[in-house]
């Protein structure tokens, strides 16, 4: 998938940029809270530099599910930018959602900086939530129903729950919201399972 050429780029920038200042805003507006040790979380886990994820996800084109007839698979990393132990991190992310069957194809690339706020917690979990803001790089081909979306950039965003582990393995469900193109309604909730290094 080329995602150099695009067609009605200008929007969906001009909607990132928005999203991305928010973000920034907010982020700069929650204060920082003191380490807590009695959590009982290491410091992998504290200091955090990134993560790994898989899992699946399901669309909500009813087209789509009757084409593929099995949930997307997905992958992804995310960096962090900013770590404050035991209450919030931001990061950059960057997951893949990829599915083939007879023919038809999906591939879509969320860029997303992404907010996550943690809860109170005990010695052995620390749930979360997080939301985040950026570009899906699409490439949809359904052969059974006409549907070609070839390299278009759409906004994208999501809101999730999880649960952070002491041993750094972490679970989250989320939606993954898609604008929708050409009458395809591309959004849809995600299972994850994934790591902190």
């Amino acid at each position: 998938m080329n995602i150099f050429k695009l067609n009605s780029v200008a929007r969906p920038i001009k909607i990132a940029v928005a999203a991305a200042a928010l973000f920034g805003i907010f982020a700069s507006c929650v204060p920082a809270r003191a380490d807590d040790s009695s959590l009982g979380l290491n410091e992998r886990e504290d200091h955090s530099n990134g993560e790994i994820h898989i899992g699946g996800f399901v669309n909500q084109s009813t087209r789509l599910q009757d084409s593929f007839n099995t949930p997307c698979l997905y992958g992804g990393a995310s960096w962090t930018i900013d770590n404050q132990p035991m209450f919030s991190r931001s990061s950059l992310s960057i997951d893949y959602i990829d599915r083939h069957a007879n023919g038809n194809e999906e591939r879509i690339l969320p860029v997303q900086l992404q907010y996550q706020v943690y809860q109170a917690a005990n010695s052995n979990v620390l749930p979360y939530f997080n939301v985040g803001a950026g570009l899906a790089f699409c490439k949809i081909v359904d052969n059974n129903f006409g549907v070609n979306i070839t390299d278009q950039m759409l906004f994208s965003g999501f809101a999730g729950l999880g649960i952070d582990t002491v041993s750094g393995i972490f679970t989250e469900l989320r939606y993954q919201y898609i604008t929708e193109t050409q009458g395809e309604r591309l959004s849809g909730p995600e299972l994850l399972l994934g790591i902190r290094f």
